[in-house]
């Protein structure tokens, strides 16, 4: 258990990289917190985790909202006491030819991919510099 004494939060855990991050995490051993916008695909890897005999919480966030940002770094917090690692896995993309894609689409996708990532790493990494440490990926 290389990860026994960790605490995670893995953002788009109801996702496929991000779920499998998430159940991997757990299976090292690390409490994970599984954030994801879609509430009932977070509960679904809580469930895979806890089936595994894995320690995990669904939480629902929508990374593009500063606010949530913060709050599901306060969650694993609140429910596990710190945070060591946080894996940064949502994501969105189009599905459709460049010259198809409106603004409103292009800024949804960077406002999830890259501002909802550096968010929710710069909460992480206040919290995790006032302990002395942490990862973040």
């Amino acid at each position: 258990m290389r990860l026994g004494s960790k605490i995670a939060l893995v953002t788009g855990a109801g996702g496929g990289l991000g779920g499998a991050t998430a159940i991997r995490f757990a299976t090292e051993g690390a409490k994970v917190v599984c954030s994801d916008i879609d509430l009932a695909k977070a509960e679904k890897t809580v469930s895979m985790i806890e089936s595994r005999g894995g320690t995990a919480i669904a939480y629902q966030c929508d990374i593009a909202d500063p606010a949530q940002c913060n709050a599901q770094v306060e969650e694993a917090i609140t429910c596990f006491g710190r945070l060591d690692v946080l894996v940064n896995s949502a994501g969105v993309s189009l599905h459709r030819l460049a010259l198809d894609t409106t603004i409103e689409d292009w800024n949804r996708v960077l406002n999830i991919n890259l501002t909802g990532s550096f968010l929710t790493a710069q909460a992480a990494a206040n919290v995790m510099l006032k302990r002395g440490g942490g990862r973040i990926i």
